[in-house]
């Protein structure tokens, strides 16, 4: 089972770009355990980072 998404069938998205946000996913070396660090390109995107970071605490 693949959870690749082709980012390539959504050419026919229409709206206006709001911003980009940037997941980085990191392990530490010695617990082994992720970490992640997320960055948003602007201040509009808060509500969406929260979602995200509640979220991705559960991994």
């Amino acid at each position: 089972m693949s959870n690749i998404i082709d980012f390539n069938a959504y050419k026919n998205i229409t709206g206006v770009e709001c911003g980009t946000i940037t997941i980085c996913v990191y392990k530490n070396p010695r617990t082994g355990y992720p970490f992640f660090y997320i960055k948003p390109d602007n201040e509009n995107l808060a509500p969406i980072v929260d979602i995200l970071d509640d979220t991705l605490k559960l991994y």
